[in-house]
């Protein structure tokens, strides 16, 4: 009997020795040593997102060295007359950058925010945005929105919380009797005033889809102003709408307080078996729903999908609540388990840079400088340059003043500020009344000559397609090629010359009524019966080889071997029992069912 005590114990104890010997290595030192050793100065972390997220993990350290690098590395990709990222410009990343410089307190945040809100589309069309104005009296109240920069006024009558000249209902149709036909579906974050004459009004606004009211906003009182928010984001400016873009934009409206948000297109599309979406959500809206829906997704080893970057989001949403402090105790020690040698995380950037965030925000870091390389020659705008490889440390060579490109500190084009006075060459605004846009005038810097067309979904004024070119800073993407490229934005309305019903393609603007012949498939494809989507494969586990584990199987099975070896040669036997038949090798002397079995 003692002996079977022993071997279970040295088996327990081999078994144990990995996991321990995994906690005791973790550091969160060697995670930061890692992401700095990674980055590079001319690529950064290979794209604008994973930079970012670094960018954001630095912060919160206090590497104002490190993140000073990055910081000039993502200026140096942004679309300067846009002010998003990249270049042409998508949600994700611009999202992703304007939480990080907001962490950084970069003053020009609000013009990252005010892109944002911009490139929303209509979330929701199917249902109804209504507004309602309970009281006990009768009276007019006057809605007021602006559009194009004019304010437009419509007077209601109200009898008893009932409008008597809109069909006598308690409900006000917005997309329906604001003058315009689908105000709300074009204006995705209109903003509504309303006055009345009515001493006891409640004013409220909500949204109904089928038999579902979503409450939105209520006051009371006799004036309101209600923001509809109404919109989402697809993956660049104005495309169809996307649930991962609209989570990571949703988020930095959140994180810039905007009072703009797209979480009501969200809760009506988001999927409760994602980790991501349960995450975020929480984080725009505090509903405790999306932690309970994150508990019952965690493994029993205390991982999200055995996935590092899952993991962090997981507990980036769940601490916000004491009431789930084991789930994310258990979390941060399966994180704790998993860290690879080097530091990493999956040798990945995104996960490593979200876990010491999300997991490590309070550890003590020793920071390390980045190792630089000259930079006044690597086409880059980094380490304090004012341009590209000119101004600031490479002062001397070039100070950006003959480059041909409005730098930092630059009122126009080589001039204005650190440039000096080039008063004629910024005056393009005549004040004539007439948009000149050979003279450079547009919305922006004329807005007395140029009406704000830019915004109302259809061609007009001066502009070369919907809501783009002429006076509008958003270029057209017609490329008239003959080939309607919907993923570069075109469409039968922008692009007519390569967008037209029967080239094959469903455009955003066509459906099957308008279009069948190029919608048809499309239909089919949504009545069809909907398909689960497949079940991603789990996430191998970081690691490498256990060479622990394989010693202590290897360990274990010599000692069954020995113990059995033991019980039948070196075991005196028993008194009056003779043995039959001579002696016996070792494999026949086994019996055909042994007395133990050892699960290993």
């Amino acid at each position: 009997m003692r002996e079977k005590v022993l071997f279970f114990v040295f088996l327990v104890s081999f078994l144990l020795i990995p996991s321990v010997h995994a906690v005791a290595n973790f550091s969160e030192q060697r995670a930061y040593d890692w992401l700095v050793k990674t980055y590079d100065s001319e690529k950064a972390y290979g794209n604008v997102f994973d930079t970012a997220l670094a960018l954001l993990t630095f912060n919160t350290y206090g590497d104002t060295v490190t993140a000073g690098d990055i910081y000039d590395w993502l200026m140096s990709k942004r679309n300067e007359k846009l002010n998003c990222w990249p270049q042409r410009c998508n949600v994700k990343d611009t999202a992703m950058v304007a939480i990080a410089l907001n962490l950084m307190g970069y003053e020009n945040i609000s013009e990252i925010e005010n892109w944002l809100v911009q490139s929303q589309s209509a979330g929701l069309k199917v249902g109804d945005w209504l507004l309602q104005i309970s009281t006990s009296g009768e009276g007019k109240c006057t809605i007021s929105y602006t559009l194009n920069e004019i304010i437009r006024d419509v007077e209601i009558k109200v009898n008893k919380g009932y409008f008597p000249d809109h069909g006598n209902t308690t409900f006000l149709n917005l997309n329906r009797h604001l003058q315009r036909t689908n105000l709300v579906d074009r204006n995705p974050s209109l903003v509504i005033e309303i006055d009345c004459d009515l001493p006891d009004a409640i004013i409220t606004l909500l949204y109904k889809e089928g038999n579902t009211y979503y409450l939105l906003e209520s006051v009371r009182g006799t004036s309101a102003i209600l923001r509809i928010n109404n919109g989402c984001f697809g993956m660049r400016f104005r495309k169809s709408c996307n649930v991962e873009a609209s989570l990571y934009g949703g988020w930095a409206l959140k994180e810039l307080n905007s009072e703009s948000n797209v979480n009501l297109y969200l809760k009506e599309n988001y999927d409760e078996s994602r980790v991501l979406d349960n995450s975020i959500l929480y984080l725009l809206t505090n509903d405790e729903e999306y932690l309970k829906n994150l508990k019952k997704l965690q493994k029993p080893d205390g991982s999200w999908n055995k996935n590092p970057l899952d993991t962090a989001f997981a507990i980036l949403a769940l601490k916000e609540n004491p009431d789930y402090a084991d789930e994310v105790t258990n979390g941060i020690t399966w994180l704790e388990n998993h860290q690879r040698a080097d530091g990493s995380w999956g040798e990945d950037v995104k996960s490593t840079a979200l876990v010491l965030y999300a997991a490590f925000p309070d550890a003590l870091i020793t920071t390390i400088e980045v190792p630089h390389t000259p930079t006044c020659n690597d086409g880059i705008k980094n380490q304090g340059e004012r341009g590209i490889d000119c101004g600031g440390p490479c002062e001397a060579i070039d100070d950006c003043c003959n480059n041909g490109v409005k730098d930092e500190g630059e009122e126009g084009v080589d001039c204005g500020g650190v440039c000096g006075p080039c008063e004629e060459e910024m005056e393009v605004c005549d004040n004539d009344g007439e948009c000149d846009i050979d003279a450079g005038e547009n919305v922006i810097n004329c807005p007395s000559d140029c009406e704000d067309t830019c915004h109302d979904g259809i061609q007009n004024g001066f502009e070369e397609g919907v809501d783009c070119g002429g006076p509008c800073v958003n270029p057209c993407v017609c490329l008239e090629n003959d080939v309607c490229e919907v993923d570069e934005g075109e469409n039968s309305e922008n692009c007519p010359a390569d967008c037209y019903c029967g080239d094959g393609v469903c455009d955003d603007t066509e459906d099957e009524d308008t279009c069948p012949e190029d919608c048809e498939e499309e239909k089919r494809a949504r009545e069809a019966p909907e398909t689960p989507a497949p079940t991603p494969p789990e996430v191998e586990e970081e690691g490498g080889i256990n060479y622990w584990a394989i010693i202590g199987v290897v360990i274990v099975l010599l000692l069954i071997i020995g113990f059995i070896f033991y019980k039948k040669f070196l075991t005196p036997p028993k008194k009056g029992k003779k043995e039959e038949g001579g002696p016996k090798g070792i494999f026949e002397s086994l019996p055909e069912k042994p007395e133990y079995k050892f699960r290993i």
